[in-house]
């Protein structure tokens, strides 16, 4: 083996090692953000990736489609995935799931969505007690 092909080999593991290191961080910060809509014992189903979702609206603030997109699809697939329209179709499908709970998610247009103020604090009567005091 030339040396030139060992040392595109080496390069080639140690990337692979560090997106690996990547994954793990990322999966870490998707639970700590679904985190927030996991303790909520809401009376509807989410699915992952709706909580996922839930957890990042409810930090507050206009949440950029990008990073929308980027919490509920962390990970490359070979089919190349889902496109942006997928982060779309989720927060319609989130606001039908907690319409009855009288959630209103806004769409800022071109920019992002929002979870407004009175529902983050409707969505505190779902929290476990001992969360609601802190």
């Amino acid at each position: 083996m030339s040396l030139r092909r060992r040392e595109d080999m080496e390069r080639i593991a140690d990337l692979e090692e560090q997106v690996a290191a990547l994954r793990v961080q990322l999966k870490a910060m998707q639970d700590a953000i679904a985190a927030d809509a996991i303790a909520l014992r809401l009376p509807v189903h989410l699915t992952p990736s709706r909580r996922r979702l839930l957890g990042l609206l409810l930090r507050g603030g206009v949440k950029p489609h990008a990073s929308i997109y980027d919490v509920l699809n962390a990970f490359p697939r070979a089919d190349g995935g889902p496109g942006m329209k997928i982060v779309d179709v989720q927060v319609c499908l989130l606001r039908k799931d907690l319409r009855p709970l009288g959630v209103e998610i806004v769409n800022h247009h071109g920019v992002g969505y929002e979870l407004t103020q009175a529902s983050i604090e409707a969505l505190k009567v779902y929290a476990p007690r001992d969360e609601v005091a802190a």
